[in-house]
């Protein structure tokens, strides 16, 4: 005779389980309800715009001396002493040492071109251009006059700046952000909502989340003989213009 024993289960630990699996499934209901209820918020997307200009307070203007001969050793040593007499000259006008770098310095051949076009070789070449940063505006012309008549070949580009740029783009920015949020409200504002916080700050143009141009009136001094008489240079004002895309919460 086989003895068959029953497993019952204990009345508490079953009202246990019971009690834990109905708030699992209560739990999963609440999550699931307030899954489907929720929505994504209310957003406006707008463009802000500003400009900001100011006048410059600083020019940087660079020269080159350049030098032929048959030799490079020839070549080299005229390329030195004008060099060397330009920048006696342009510390005599006030330029401090600082203020002077080299931005290029190269040897090369000496050729001209026949009818038919075929290069002849007349010699070495060296070229040396220097860059120098004026803090008085007024002296612009000053060092250039004194430049040329020291030796300067070349006066390849004046180019007139602020020297805290960046503060003028960073308002300019400021600036147009409000812009934007200005126009969010003018508009939320028919529809009896208010502007929430920003959600994004996105780019307008190119790759920068900012788009911001600088633009300055410059005048560039053409290659040539020395020039008799100092020249008449306007340094304009410096433009920073700035664009945003903006999008904020509806409330």
């Amino acid at each position: 005779m086989t003895d068959t024993t029953l497993y019952r289960p204990n009345p508490k630990i079953a009202a246990v389980l019971a009690i834990i699996a109905l708030a699992a499934a209560v739990g999963a209901v609440i999550i699931t309800l307030r899954a489907s209820s929720s929505k994504p918020p209310r957003t406006i997307t707008v463009s802000g715009h500003a400009v900001r200009t100011g006048s410059p307070d600083i020019a940087y203007v660079t020269l080159g001396i350049v030098t032929r001969a048959k030799t490079a050793k020839e070549a080299f040593s005229q390329n030195t002493l004008k060099s060397n007499n330009l920048i006696k000259a342009l510390t005599a006008n006030g330029a401090a040492s600082k203020d002077i770098k080299t931005i290029n310095y190269s040897l090369g051949e000496w050729v001209k071109y026949d009818r038919n076009y075929n290069p002849i070789r007349l010699g070495s070449e060296v070229s040396n251009s220097l860059r120098v940063t004026v803090r008085d505006l007024k002296k612009v012309s000053t060092f250039i006059d004194a430049a040329t008549k020291a030796g300067a070949s070349e006066v390849t580009n004046v180019k007139f700046s602020i020297e805290n740029e960046h503060k003028l783009v960073d308002d300019a920015l400021s600036a147009a952000v409000s812009n934007a949020k200005l126009k969010a409200k003018a508009m939320t504002k028919t529809l009896g909502a208010c502007v929430g916080q920003p959600v994004s700050i996105k780019e307008v143009t190119n790759t920068d989340s900012y788009q911001y141009r600088i633009a300055a009136e410059k005048a560039a001094v053409p290659a040539s003989s020395p020039m008799q008489a100092s020249p008449q240079l306007m340094p304009g004002t410096i433009r920073a213009e700035a664009e945003a895309v903006v999008t904020f919460q509806i409330l």
